[in-house]
């Protein structure tokens, strides 16, 4: 099978898969495939827009109703919790706009955000707009990328595949690596000073 009819037949649902697990490699690859005419632009952006919003919402919702017995179940996200909680006292919604910006705090933070009982409201409305600016900005940045790549490599037809296969790699082992080390960092039994 070539990797046209791959990304034909399997483009949109790993997109869909991969942005609920790890949005930010999963975007900027389809950003570079998006510059490579696999991929509509406005439609990335669109997918991105309400699978991201869905999940995050439903990840916030997830901390707001379940926070208690998530941390029941798992202790050692209270230090996480509580470094969430004076972030977002100390920075309101510049903090829940700006987290989707970090790699590896896209999924855990809106549950965090949830547990620390923040205002539904609030969350919902800011969530919308950073969500947009995230799906734009991430979107631009993968379709800049695969231009810039064409504009070195001749035929760069050949090297797609290789090129998405090795994104994907790093962006997983990234996020595996992660997703082992939540709740184990330093940086969450101190919060900065300001």
């Amino acid at each position: 099978m070539s990797f046209e009819s791959l990304i034909t037949e399997y483009g949109f649902p790993a997109l869909i898969a991969g942005l609920l697990l790890e949005g930010e490699t999963v975007l900027l690859i389809a950003g570079f495939l998006v510059g490579r005419g696999y991929f509509s632009f406005h439609h990335i952006v669109l997918l991105a827009f309400v699978v991201t919003l869905a999940a995050d919402q439903g990840y916030f919702w997830l901390g707001y109703k379940h926070g208690d017995a998530l941390l029941r179940r798992f202790p050692s996200l209270a230090p996480a919790v509580e470094r969430a909680s004076t972030l977002l006292h100390r920075y309101h919604s510049y903090f829940i706009f700006g987290f989707r910006f970090f790699y590896g705090l896209r999924v855990v933070t809106p549950i965090l955000i949830g547990m620390s009982r923040f205002s539904p409201a609030r969350y919902a409305t800011v969530n919308v707009i950073a969500v947009g600016v995230w799906a734009v900005v991430t979107t631009g940045l993968g379709l800049v990328f695969g231009k810039a790549i064409a504009g070195m490599i001749d035929d760069l037809r050949q090297y797609e595949s290789l090129l998405v296969g090795g994104l994907f790699i790093i962006g997983s082992g990234l996020a595996l690596y992660r997703w082992r080390h939540i709740g184990d960092r330093n940086d969450v039994d101190h919060p900065p000073d300001s």
